[in-house]
């Protein structure tokens, strides 16, 4: 009888276990479902902001050789400012 009764007792035990985490595994089961959706919102936010960056980068990128122009134009105008007024004193 007492070996039945600590059977009963460890099935019980069993049952109250499996229950328990059961219900742990439904709850980390919803909260993983729940947060799948905002974690692909953040995935997508993220790729667009990386694109924008690119992109930003390479129209950067495209305006250096214009920039280096722009550069050497002044500096030839400045040059050419200095010998206009060089020979306006010289004569």
């Amino acid at each position: 009888k007492a070996a039945e009764e600590k059977k009963r007792a460890m099935q019980a035990l069993a049952d109250e276990f499996e229950a328990k985490v059961g219900g742990v595994v439904s709850g980390v089961s919803s909260s993983a479902t729940q947060l799948q959706s905002p974690a692909s919102a953040m995935s997508a936010t993220a790729e667009e902001t990386s694109m924008a960056g690119t992109d930003a980068t390479a129209n950067g990128d495209a305006r250096r050789p214009n920039d280096e122009h722009t550069d050497r134009e002044r500096g030839e105008r400045a040059s050419i400012k200095g010998s206009v007024g060089k020979e306006g004193r010289e004569s």
